[in-house]
């Protein structure tokens, strides 16, 4: 692999590379925000199954349950 620069577009190939670009970062984009909404869902589920094992840890805890 060299460092030897690709050559510039011509300027009658800008708007199509522009297109390009935009529609690739949209589609990062989406990408993006559907991995944070299964990131907060299963951040959700484990905070929810850690209060409902601390709470049965308590209910069966002798000293808080006697």
């Amino acid at each position: 692999m060299t460092d030897t620069p690709s050559p510039a577009p011509r300027d009658d190939e800008l708007p199509e590379t522009l297109e390009r670009l935009i529609k690739l970062t949209l589609t990062l984009f989406d990408q993006v925000e559907e991995q944070t909404r299964a990131i907060n869902k299963g951040t959700t589920l484990a905070n929810e199954a850690r209060h409902a094992a601390t709470k049965a840890q308590e209910q069966t805890d002798p000293e808080h349950y006697g």
